[in-house]
């Protein structure tokens, strides 16, 4: 019983996560990226997206 609904709602963790995935593609809206964020939070690579744009700010 605890089985199936553990792999059930992996599943729909794993839905969530791939919608999350488009929205991040598409730029989506600031509450998808939040969550986006909340996964890559202390991971050591982000997507690019994610990244703080540093380039033109340090040249000023």
């Amino acid at each position: 019983m605890a089985k199936t609904k553990l792999l059930k709602q992996l599943e729909e963790l794993k839905v969530e996560l791939s919608q999350l995935h488009v929205a991040e593609v598409t730029g989506g809206m600031a509450s998808k990226l939040s969550k986006i964020r909340k996964f890559y939070k202390g991971k050591k690579y982000k997507p690019l997206d994610l990244r703080p744009r540093k380039t033109c700010p340090m040249g000023h």
